[in-house]
């Protein structure tokens, strides 16, 4: 039986809106944390250079921006993932069909 070691768990803040927000994170997804909450904050600044809108707004458009590219992304993976299926299912028939033979 393998023992899993269990991941090294950080305390960060990060700034979103002006504002800190801790959490507690696995150690090898700090940068990826971080890199998040910085897009978060440059999206807000896009949306603030358009729109006169306050904070909470400005959180809200992004947070719909990111989750409609995160659901074209997953679509486009169950895509490819169906592409490559039916690929392996030609390939699979060929071999079927050349080992009949």
């Amino acid at each position: 039986m393998e023992t899993q070691i269990p991941e090294k768990e950080l305390s960060v803040k990060v700034l979103i809106a002006d504002k800190h927000y801790p959490m507690k994170i696995d150690a090898e997804e700090e940068e990826r944390v971080r890199k998040a909450a910085k897009m978060v904050n440059e999206k807000m600044m896009e949306f603030k250079d358009t729109y006169a809108a306050d904070k909470q707004d400005l959180l809200a458009m992004s947070a719909l921006t990111f989750a409609i590219e995160a659901s074209k992304n997953k679509e486009n993976v169950v895509t490819e993932d169906q592409d490559f299926i039916d690929k392996l299912n030609e390939i699979e028939n060929i071999v079927d069909s050349a080992l009949k033979k």
